[in-house]
Formats: structure tokens, sequence, C-alpha cells
């Protein structure tokens, strides 16, 4: 719809039939109901994870005071040091659009699912890459642990914690006892520059047969 409104005059013949509504109200609510749910994920939930990273344009790193208790120090350095990972990369944010992008696909079950794999996939990543920054697997998975033991409430919020909504607790301590992988886990450009391309041809594709297209459409007359 970009490329087409790229090349669409300012004035166009073609009219908007009374049967859109039929498509522009349940995409409206759909719209509504995901802008609400992003409005509620930015506020600060009243029960706070033991540890976590706030903040989409400034993260920083929040810990529960009793969690200096419960964890021994390389525990919780480890812990820290997975959280930083989280700063660095600014998770709060990407998590708040991924439920943007899935709010969208509502009420796809599938779309909820991809949502919950990818925060597995992105907590995995994140504790590879704290351990190539020189943390203890071995502390990391004392910490991770002992968090996901404490009693907390995973909430619909645009934080990034220790332990969330993992698929595979388990396969994720196995995963921190053993050895780093020798690729260093370190993320490929391949998929962003994928994705670049795809939405370029879009807008070109757009461009070019956007006009045809929209003439196909039953709610369109010309």
């Amino acid at each position: 719809m970009f490329g087409w409104a790229l090349q669409e005059p300012g004035v166009t013949d073609e009219l908007l039939l009374p049967t859109a509504a039929l498509i522009v109200v349940p995409i409206g609510l759909l719209w509504l109901r995901c802008a609400v749910r992003a409005c509620l994920a930015l506020r600060r939930p009243r029960e706070m994870p033991p540890i976590a990273t706030v903040g989409l344009l400034r993260p920083r790193i929040v810990v529960a005071e009793d969690l200096h208790g419960t964890l021994d120090p390389a525990a919780l350095a480890a812990a820290l040091a997975h959280e930083r990972v989280h700063v660095r990369h600014r998770d709060p944010l990407r998590i708040w659009l991924a439920q943007i992008a899935t709010d969208l696909q509502w009420p796809s079950p599938t779309a909820r699912r991809r949502f919950a794999h990818w925060l597995t996939s992105l907590e995995v990543a994140r504790d590879e890459e704290a351990r190539l920054d020189g943390a203890s697997g071995e502390d990391l998975a004392a910490a991770v642990v002992a968090v996901a033991r404490m009693p907390w409430r995973h909430l619909h919020a645009a934080i990034a914690g220790l332990t969330g909504a993992e698929t595979s607790l388990a396969s994720r301590i196995h995963r921190l006892l053993e050895p780093v992988p020798p690729d260093g886990g370190r993320p490929s450009l391949l998929l962003p520059l994928a994705v670049l391309a795809m939405l370029a041809a879009s807008v070109v594709i757009g461009a070019t047969y956007g006009d045809d297209m929209l003439r196909a459409m039953p709610f369109i007359g010309a």
C-alpha cells in the first residue's frame, strides 16, 4: 500500500463502496485492541520480577532487594551480565514491538506460539552472549533456577526479565551447562538484510501493480 500511495495522484478516481465497512470495521477494532494493549504494556507493573531490564529508549536494570540474599555473589554477577546484554540490545523495545506484531495477528493461536518461542530464543541468545562476555554458565543456570522458584507472576509488560514465559526451562538450563558453542552465538545480519530486501521489493511491487490490485478489490468502484 505504501508503494501504491507513492505513485497515486492526490485526487483519485477510485470510489470506496459501502461494502468496505465490512473490512474497515473489524480492522479498526483490531488496531484499537492492539493500541490499548501496547499502552498497557508500557505501564510499570505493580509486581516487578526479581531482576529485569525496563525502559524502551533508555533501558536500565532493576533488582529486588531480597534477590541479594537469595543469590550468591557469583550467581548475582552472572544474572547482571545477562541483563546487561538485554540493555545493550534494547530488548524491552524489541519485546514491545514483537508484542504489537503479535496482537495485529489476533486471534491467530500460531502467532501467540511464535511469540512465546521467540521470547525463549531471545533468552537463550542473551545467555550465550553473557557467557561470551565472561559470565559462568553454571552461575547463570543457578540464578535462573533461583529466580524461577521465586513467587512472582509473569505479566504483559515491555520488560526483559531473567526468566519469563519460556517454553522449556529445562532445555535452557541444560544448554547453560554445556560449553559455549564454537560459533559464539553472535547474531547474524542475514535475517535483517532479508527483511529489508522484502520490504523494498514490496514497495516496488506496490508502486508497479498496486493500482491494478486495488481496483480488483470488491469494495472499490471506478
